[in-house]
């Protein structure tokens, strides 16, 4: 199934360099002040100007035509990637589809390429249907954006900054680059496996820096669990917790621990923790200022009831006093004796 063709204009269409082939095919065009590439048709000679016969094509929507000539290909059609090359170089839809595979340039747009992917997945099931829990597993690649090797003294000072401070041998387990990309530097680049898929996440070193936490485009990190290959075959209670400093603070202290990401699980999610070998998933989301904790958790739980394959437990911190005020408490901040009481009296789900 995901060998068909519609899966490869999926996965293909956005790392195409269209630009390039535009370019290649009708060399005498250009870019029009809304973002079309204009040009003289290569097949009837129709100019590419302001009148009415014109070949144009819009890079954005990946839709064009040629006014005098035009004619819809079939199975492609023009207004597809496939369909343009149908159209310029008068080949087959299966003849399309290689031309395509064989010039994308995957690795150039991986974040795009990711959006695609998560378009089809969301066809082929719906974000709610428990029942198909288990359907897929299509891999997933996203390189981290242009870096340079971590500067690891910076990173060392960081995470001893941290309150309570952190050893630096966590970030053994969790590979890290400072971006050299105007809009990853300071960033801690985190690389997010699981199973057999690659993704990425940056994490603000100056906490003024917003917003703390930059994600792929997309819902990437939704089908995924940080953390996750180091510790699914084991039998220990695995506990889930929303960000990645909750889940080096959880390794830290000696409990396995997955990161979600979010204060909520995807049915993605329930599905790789199904995967695992625990004898139990422990929901640890934080207890924070929204009324996130017992209720929260219970809400998600019972979306899930049925779903789970494992025994299910809910631990859930209490907040903490500063200076006569409430503030959030996640395992991150807790003390490492609050955090253990919490997790000796966590409530199994029945």
């Amino acid at each position: 199934m995901f060998d068909s063709p519609r899966f490869a204009e999926a996965k293909y269409k956005l790392s195409f360099p269209i630009k390039e082939y535009l370019d290649t095919y009708y060399s005498d065009g250009r870019i029009n002040s809304s973002g079309q590439f204009i040009a003289t048709c290569h097949r009837c000679e129709a100019r590419g100007d302001n009148g009415k016969n014109k070949f144009y094509y819009d890079m954005s929507k990946f839709k064009g035509l040629c006014q005098r000539c035009y004619v819809t290909e079939p199975d492609g059609g023009f207004n597809t990637i496939v369909g343009l090359i149908m159209f310029t170089e008068g080949v087959t839809y299966p003849q399309a589809i290689e031309r395509l595979k064989s010039t994308a340039m995957v690795d150039c747009s991986a974040a795009r390429i990711l959006g695609e992917i998560a378009k089809f997945k969301q066809q082929l099931v719906a974000d709610d249907d428990v029942d198909e829990i288990d359907y897929w597993d299509i891999p997933i690649y996203m390189d981290v954006p242009r870096s340079r090797p971590a500067d690891t003294e910076t990173v060392r000072r960081f995470f001893e900054s941290r309150n309570p401070p952190m050893s630096m041998k966590i970030a053994k387990l969790f590979p890290h680059y400072l971006s050299d990309v105007d809009a990853y530097r300071g960033r801690l680049m985190f690389v997010i496996k699981t199973l057999n898929s690659k993704a990425w996440l940056a994490y603000a070193m100056n906490k003024d820096m917003q917003p703390k936490t930059l994600n792929p485009r997309g819902n990437i990190l939704s089908y995924m669990l940080g953390g996750y290959n180091f510790f699914v075959d084991s039998e220990k209670p695995l506990l889930v917790v929303e960000g990645m400093f909750d889940l080096f603070r959880c390794i830290l202290r000696g409990y396995n621990a997955v990161c979600s990401f979010s204060d909520k699980l995807s049915v993605r999610q329930v599905a790789l923790l199904n995967k695992t070998k625990t004898s139990q998933i422990v929901l640890c989301y934080d207890s924070d200022l929204k009324g996130y904790g017992w209720k929260g958790m219970w809400k998600m739980v019972q979306r899930y009831r049925g779903a789970f394959s494992k025994p299910v437990s809910m631990m859930c911190m209490q907040r903490m006093v500063v200076d006569g005020h409430q503030i959030n408490t996640d395992p991150d901040n807790i003390s490492a004796e609050s955090f253990r009481q919490a997790y000796q009296q966590r409530r199994f789900v029945a």
